[in-house]
């Protein structure tokens, strides 16, 4: 297989692993694409190798949102440990001490439409965390890349930012405006969640820190992870409502995803370059780990064992 042939299945399916379609925008508006512009072969490889490697999965989380002014002062004097820590706003303005943290509160009251005191009907701010695992990136890095992803994906909108380096995991806690200065509201959908995390790998991976934000099908994982708080209660015996078995990835979400990995092998393997097929050999290696293969394996033995009428493997669930 020549190489520009390997360069346009890489780009077709490797499009299909790691960047969704775009998002549908407001009637009239640009649709934000999901995927860098544009996207080129030697970005798919570097995203197979993140994945096949196991690199460190970005931390984007929506923690709560604020209705009314007494949660957004709430909030900001969370992430500030009540004036503590320094906050800094989008135009670079720092903001320590109770009283400037009251005076950022005012700015983003009077923003755009102003902020009645109590809740109301809309979410005002989004309080937002980000980060990465332990020991992963250094605070500079860290806050640049938070920044740079922040100035792109929320312009238009106040937003401010606060560094917590006093955890296990350091990570960064941003408020942010859900009113744009144009009066429309910020969207929240799934795939925007999944637009920001990109956004922030890629500018991590344009420091030189390893970064990945693949979805979960992608890296072959079959079963939503349990939060930490849930499995200590369970132990403890204070879990209610237990709903015990967690949400999965569909059969047909894995047979796509498996397809699709599989084109993007063969390109590797048939390339006339030894770099690409050494990371086929990496990629059919990380495969074949995955709970998602072995799942799909043990399913298929079970299926014939029913043929034939004996008992197969259990498939976990």
């Amino acid at each position: 297989m020549g190489q520009p042939r390997v360069d346009g299945v890489l780009l077709e399916w490797g499009t299909r692993l790691f960047y969704e379609g775009p998002e549908r925008g407001r009637a009239g508006e640009e649709p934000k694409l999901l995927r860098p512009r544009p996207v080129t072969a030697r970005a798919i490889r570097a995203r197979i190798r993140a994945t096949v490697r196991r690199a460190p999965q970005v931390m984007v989380k929506i923690m709560s949102n604020q209705t009314g002014m007494k949660g957004v002062r709430r909030v900001l004097r969370y992430i500030s440990h009540h004036g503590e820590i320094e906050v800094t706003d989008e135009n670079g303005e720092v903001f320590k001490g109770m009283p400037a943290v009251l005076e950022l509160g005012e700015l983003f009251r009077c923003d755009t439409a102003l902020i009645p005191e109590e809740g109301s009907r809309w979410r005002e701010t989004l309080h937002i965390e980000m980060g990465m695992p332990a020991g992963t990136v250094d605070r500079q890095r860290l806050e640049a890349s938070v920044r740079e992803m922040l100035a792109a994906e929320f312009e238009g909108h106040k937003y401010a930012w606060a560094y917590h380096g006093h955890q296990k995991n350091p990570h960064l806690h941003i408020v942010v405006r859900t009113m744009g200065r144009d009066f429309k509201r910020l969207p929240t959908r799934k795939a925007d969640l999944h637009r920001w995390r990109e956004s922030f790998a890629r500018e991590l991976r344009s420091r030189g820190i390893e970064a990945d934000a693949s979805r979960r099908v992608v890296r072959g994982v079959v079963r939503q992870s349990e939060a930490i708080w849930a499995v200590k209660a369970r132990e403890q015996g204070r879990l209610h409502n237990d709903r015990g078995e967690r949400h999965g990835v569909t059969p047909e979400a894995m047979n796509l995803t498996l397809a699709a990995w599989g084109h993007v092998h063969n390109a590797l393997a048939g390339s006339p370059d030894a770099a690409d097929q050494a990371l086929a050999r990496e990629v059919k290696t990380f495969l074949a780990g995955t709970p998602m293969v072995q799942e799909m394996a043990a399913a298929r033995e079970q299926a014939r064992a029913q043929e034939v009428g004996r008992p197969g493997p259990e498939v976990s669930r």
